[in-house]
C-alpha cells in the first residue's frame, strides 16, 4: 500500500502544507501527525528529514527536532537508497552530518548483531554501493572544504574499519586520499581494478604531502606495484612531469630514490615516464643522477625518449589521465605547474611585458632610418648613404640595432600567439618564459646601440666619448646582478 494513502484524510489534504514546512523548516503542522511522520514521502521516497536537508532553509533545530519525533527517519532511504546522511554529503551540510551522527549515537547503543547503529548508518550504502564517507571524499576531492573536514573525521573515528570496501574494491583510505585526507591504516591494501594501494593513489593525484605521510608511518609499502608494475615513482613522475622542481624534492627520501630505476612491466623506468611527459626533462636527469642510457623492453633509453619524443609511451601514459572506470578523474591527474590562481597574474604580466618589446620594436625601427651622422647630400652614386657608414663604432650600431629589432618582434610575436585560447597551459608557460628573454636580450642590444652610437659621433672628443661609454656599460652590471640573484633562488 502506498505510504501516503495511509495516511488520515485531513493528513492527505494537507500533504501540500507538510511539504511546505518542511522546506522551511516550520515543525508546527508536522507535531500534529508526529506518530505518521515516517510515511509522508515524495514520489522519488524522500523523506521530510530528506526534504529539509536538501532546502536552502535547512535547520539544525529542525532536524534535532523532526528525529526526535520520529527517530527512524534517520535510516530511511529514499528510492536511490540514500540515507538522510547521504543526502547532508551530497548537499555539502558539514554541520547536519555531525548533528546526525551524534543524534543516532544518541538515540542507539547496540543492535541486535552487535553493531552500533552509528557505524550501520556509515556502512549504509546507495544503490551505486557507496556509503556516506565515500561519497564524502569523493566529492570533495578537488575542493579544500575545510568545514566538511570534521565531519569527515567524525564518519572515520565513528566507523573504525577503514579497510570497509566500496565500489571497484576501494576502501575509505583510497577515498580520503582522493579527498587529501591523511589515514594510513589501510596503506597496504589495493583496489580491484588496477591493484592500485592509497600510496599509488596519492602519487598519481600529485598530493605529495599525503605520500610523505604514509611512507613515514607504513615504509614498507613504497616497493609495491600495480598491475602494470608501476611503482609509486612511476606515478609521481607521471603526475609530476611539469613541476621538476618537485619531484627533485621528491627523490630526497631515500626509499623512493632507490625506486628511481625501477622497472615496470614494459621495461620503463620513472625516468621514462618523466623524460616522455616533458621534453625538458635532461637537467632534471642530470640532477638527480639518473641514467640516461637505462633501455625498456624495446630497447629505447631514456635519451632516446628525450631525444626522439617517443610518442607511443607519452599517449599511453596520457592515456591514463581520462576518466577511466572508477578512476573518475583518470588514472593519474597531471598537475599543470599553472595554477588557476597565477594564470591571471602571468596575463596580466604578458600585458605588461608586451608594452615594453613594442616600445623597444618601435625606438629600434626608428633608429634604423635617423642614423648618427646623418646622410650623405651630395650629388653622385653615395647620395643618400650614410656618412659614418666606415666607422667601425656605427657599424656595430646598425648590426645591433638589427639584432634588438628582430628580438623584439620575436617577443611582440610570441605574445601575440599566447593570447590564442586553445594553448595548452604547458605551453603556454614556456612561452611566456622564453618571450622576457628575448625582451632582456633586445634590451642589452638596445644599450649597445646606444654606446656606439654615442661613441660614433663623439669619436673627436675622446674623453666624453669613453665616458659616454662607461656609464652606458654600467647598465650591464645591474642586468649581471640581478640575474645572479635571479638564478640563486632556483
Amino acid at each position: 500500500m502506498d505510504s501516503i494513502s495511509s495516511l488520515s484524510e485531513a493528513a492527505l489534504d494537507s500533504y501540500g502544507q507538510l511539504y511546505k514546512a518542511a522546506v522551511e523548516g516550520n515543525m508546527g503542522p508536522l507535531r500534529q501527525i508526529a506518530q505518521q511522520l515516517d510515511l509522508i514521502v515524495t514520489p522519488i521516497r524522500n523523506t521530510i528529514l530528506h526534504i529539509n536537508i536538501a532546502s536552502e532553509r535547512v535547520s539544525i533545530q529542525f532536524v534535532e527536532e523532526i528525529i526526535e519525533i520520529c527517530p527512524t527517519l534517520l535510516l530511511q532511504v529514499n528510492a536511490d537508497g540514500e540515507t538522510p546522511l547521504h543526502f547532508a554529503v551530497e548537499f555539502d551540510r558539514p554541520d547536519v552530518v555531525e548533528v546526525l551522527i551524534k543524534l543516532v549515537k544518541a538515540q542507539h547503543e547496540d543492535l541486535e548483531n552487535g553493531i552500533g547503529a552509528s557505524r550501520q548508518m556509515l556502512r549504509m550504502t546507495d544503490n551505486k554501493g557507496n556509503t556516506a564517507l565515500h561519497k564524502a571524499m569523493r566529492k570533495h576531492c578537488c575542493k579544500d572544504v575545510t568545514g566538511f573536514y570534521e565531519g569527515v573525521v567524525l564518519m572515520l573515528e565513528t566507523c573504525s574499519s577503514v579497510n570497509h570496501e566500496g565500489p571497484s574494491g576501494k576502501t575509505t583510505l583510497h577515498a580520503a586520499v582522493r579527498r587529501r585526507d591523511k589515514d594510513t591504516s589501510a596503506a597496504y591494501i589495493a583496489d580491484n581494478c588496477r591493484k592500485m594501494n592509497p600510496l599509488h593513489l596519492a602519487a598519481s593525484q600529485g598530493h605529495i604531502d599525503i605520500l610523505r605521510e604514509i611512507i613515514l608511518y607504513c615504509p614498507d609499502c613504497y616497493k609495491m606495484v600495480d598491475d602494470w608494475g608501476w611503482n609509486v615513482l612511476h606515478f609521481a613522475m607521471a603526475s609530476l612531469s611539469l613541476n621538476p622542481n618537485i619531484s627533485t624534492s621528491l627523490l630526497e627520501n631515500r626509499l623512493l630514490e632507490k625506486l628511481l630505476h625501477e622497472k615496470d612491466a614494459k621495461g620503463n623506468s620513472p625516468l621514462h615516464v618523466f623524460a616522455a611527459l616533458n621534453p625538458l626533462a635532461l637537467s632534471f636527469i642530470e640532477k638527480v643522477r639518473g641514467d640516461r642510457q637505462a633501455v625498456n623492453t624495446q630497447n629505447v633509453s631514456v635519451a632516446d625518449t628525450l631525444r626522439y619524443s617517443c610518442s607511443d609511451l607519452k599517449k599511453e601514459i596520457l592515456g591514463l589521465s581520462a576518466s577511466i572506470g572508477p578512476y573518475s578523474r583518470g588514472v593519474i591527474h597531471i598537475r599543470d605547474k599553472i595554477k588557476e590562481e597565477n594564470f591571471k597574474q602571468l596575463e596580466k604580466a604578458k600585458s605588461s611585458h608586451l608594452i615594453v618589446a613594442t616600445l623597444i620594436a618601435t625606438v629600434t625601427f626608428a633608429a634604423a632610418f635617423t642614423l648618427p651622422g646623418g646622410y650623405k647630400s651630395e650629388q653622385g652614386k653615395n647620395q643618400g648613404s650614410a656618412i659614418l657608414s666606415k666607422n667601425l663604432a656605427f657599424q656595430i650600431f646598425v648590426t645591433t640595432n638589427a639584432m634588438a629589432l628582430v628580438l623584439s618582434i620575436s617577443a611582440v610575436f610570441i605574445y601575440y600567439i599566447m593570447s590564442v585560447d586553445r594553448f595548452q597551459k604547458q605551453y603556454y608557460l614556456k612561452l611566456f618564459l622564453l618571450a622576457p628573454w628575448l625582451t632582456v636580450l633586445a634590451m642589452g642590444a638596445m644599450v649597445i646601440v646606444f654606446i656606439s652610437g654615442s661613441f660614433a659621433v663623439l669619436s673627436s672628443t675622446l674623453s666624453l666619448a669613453i665616458v659616454t661609454c662607461f656609464i652606458g656599460l654600467s647598465v650591464f652590471i645591474l642586468l649581471l646582478r640581478v640575474l645572479y640573484c635571479h638564478l640563486k633562488g632556483f
